[in-house]
């Protein structure tokens, strides 16, 4: 099963858009900025991130960097 990691830090974003995921038959996994979303990085690989431009810490743009 494809699994996927939605980066947001909108918690409302983040439970519509893992909602519809796990209505399509995908795994979903939520991180709050691009520092958790780096860290689920490293302990499983994903098949898609859907990721926030504009997120406190470290955003969209800086995540993708350093991916």
């Amino acid at each position: 099963m494809s699994r996927i990691l939605t980066v947001d830090d909108s918690k409302a974003i983040r439970m519509i858009v893992g909602k519809q995921v796990l209505e399509l038959g995908f795994e979903v996994d939520e991180a709050e900025d691009g520092v958790q979303g780096l860290s689920r990085l490293e302990e499983v690989n994903y098949d898609l991130i859907i990721l926030d431009v504009t997120m406190p810490n470290l955003d969209g743009p800086g995540m993708l960097a350093k991916m």
